[in-house]
């Protein structure tokens, strides 16, 4: 910047003297010698007042900045809505329920042939939130296979408060004895569940006999409380029947087993058929109010001879509302 000031005096310094050449010359006594050093000086100092201010000007008005490009703008993406979760809830409800109503087929303890296939049939109701499909499925977790295959895809949508028929194809074993095997219905997350208050498996028992001949192809349980509701004085009565169905004529030994166990020999009696048919034979448990409540009681009735063969339970939570 120096070196182009000193350009920019020296160029003035020539004009002035320029100037001053061509100027007509005053006559001698009228007119002072003029002083060309202050006039140079004075010049300089003008050009370069106005040298300073245009710097400083400049340097005050401030650099516009790059013209940045546009932000392109983002389009909002649609929302998905997640899947729902087992602890989802509508209502205090939760996802995931389920009871057991009735078994359809092949009733706990029946007996079949050797080697014969057949369909067990659980029908069951949905009392979650959640509706079953095609990601859920009914899978073995214990006990005896009898050659089913160890998943099976619900193959219905079942919705809250429906019911649906779950079956499975089975074969049973060639040998003669009593098979019990139990199943879940496992979820999309994982994890399975099962039916009822106690979360119990779905079971299916059977019983074959080699030999042929007399023995109890089922039972199945009627239950019934008296009073209905309420917890009197004189105890509360839980009935339970069982009809024993024979494939012919004979005879068997039986008893009952329940659970809590009361410290008493179990009932047991002796059933005769003259023929292939049903008979019903009665069990009673009587609990007064101070008994504990809120806990799951059962009963069974369980055939001793010709051959032992169990019909699975009848079960019952004693309370007083």
């Amino acid at each position: 910047m120096k070196f182009a000031k000193n350009r920019i005096l020296m160029g003035i310094l020539g004009l002035v003297l320029v100037l001053s050449a061509c100027a007509p010359a005053a006559p001698p006594e009228s007119q002072p010698t003029p002083d060309v050093a202050a006039i140079s000086t004075q010049a300089a100092m003008t050009v370069e007042a106005r040298f300073i201010a245009t710097q400083q000007a400049a340097q005050a008005s401030p650099t516009p900045a790059p013209e940045q490009p546009a932000t392109p703008t983002t389009q909002a993406q649609p929302t998905v809505p997640p899947a729902p979760s087992p602890t989802a809830d509508s209502g205090g409800l939760p996802c995931l329920s389920a009871s057991f109503i009735t078994d359809v087929t092949v009733p706990d303890g029946m007996l079949v042939d050797p080697g014969s296939t057949f369909t067990k049939t659980w029908r069951v109701q949905n009392n979650g939130t959640c509706t079953w499909d095609s990601s859920y499925s009914l899978v073995f977790v214990s006990g005896d296979q009898m050659a089913a295959a160890s998943s099976y895809p619900l193959t219905q949508y079942v919705g809250p408060d429906q019911t649906a028929d779950l079956s499975i194809p089975m074969t049973a074993p060639s040998t003669a004895g009593t098979y019990y095997g139990e199943w879940r219905l496992q979820t999309p997350w994982g994890g399975t569940m099962g039916f009822g208050p106690y979360d119990s498996p779905l079971s299916v028992k059977i019983s074959t006999n080699t030999k042929g001949g007399f023995a109890i192809a089922s039972v199945s349980y009627i239950q019934v409380r008296d009073p209905a509701t309420g917890c009197p004085d004189k105890g509360t009565r839980y009935i339970i029947t069982a009809n024993v169905t024979a494939n012919e004529a004979g005879t068997i030994h039986y008893h009952w087993d329940q659970n809590p166990e009361d410290n008493e020999p179990p009932e047991q009696g002796q059933l005769n058929f003259a023929a292939a048919g049903t008979k019903s034979v009665t069990f009673e448990w009587l609990l007064k109010p101070d008994a504990v409540q809120d806990i799951l009681r059962w009963v069974a009735f369980v055939v001793d001879s010709p051959q032992r063969q169990e019909f699975g339970r009848s079960e019952f939570v004693f309370s007083c509302p």
